[in-house]
């Protein structure tokens, strides 16, 4: 198997890929910053609330203590910014570094869900109504950001896995010109 050289280099050393979506590649890095926003500020926000309102006293399951929302955001953001720079210069180091960092934020983006949807469901005790009221309830503004946290993990889990496949299907351009061994074959088998 000889590998197909059709990548074209110019003298700064960035490298042109042919199949490389920018448009959708910039879209995915836009959403993946704006998940990491939003998903730091809202998991401070839960975590304050937490540690200076509930002190562990009101929840059934306390996942706020990891800060999920905010190292998980930071990925976001990195990929983000990674994906955003591989748009407009296209060097592989920045190509392999968005792919390496956008797979961390999928998981991350899993967890994260996964964690603010279980503190979620799980809701508070009735003696957090008790002690707060009824009527406007911090506990309710926990749960609201808790939901809000799960959802933004799901939108940042779409958009690092988009950008996962687009930058990875620019990375892999060996594969553009099927001329390999079982090629070969398939053409003697059925032509």
């Amino acid at each position: 198997m000889v590998p197909v050289n059709n990548l074209k280099t110019t003298r700064q050393l960035v490298v042109s890929y042919p199949g490389m979506k920018r448009l959708s590649i910039k879209i995915f890095s836009i959403a993946c910053v704006i998940c990491g926003i939003a998903s730091i500020g809202i998991q401070t926000a839960t975590l304050v609330i937490f540690l200076e309102t509930f002190e562990r006293y009101y929840v059934y399951f306390p996942s706020d203590v990891v800060s999920h929302g905010i190292w998980g955001g930071m990925l976001y953001l990195t990929a983000g910014s990674l994906g955003f720079a591989v748009a407009y210069t296209r060097k592989k180091t920045l190509l392999v570094g968005t792919v390496v960092t956008s797979s961390l934020s999928i998981f991350a983006s899993f967890l994260t869900s996964l964690l603010s949807a279980g503190a979620a469901s799980s809701g508070v005790y009735s003696s957090c109504y008790r002690k707060f009221g009824y009527s406007y309830s911090i506990c309710d503004t926990w749960l609201g950001l808790e939901w809000a946290l799960m959802v933004c993990g799901i939108v940042a889990f779409i958009s690092s896995t988009s950008l996962t496949v687009l930058a990875s299907g620019s990375l892999c351009t060996c594969c553009r010109k099927h001329n390999t061994i079982a090629d070969m074959v398939i053409k003697l088998i059925f032509n």
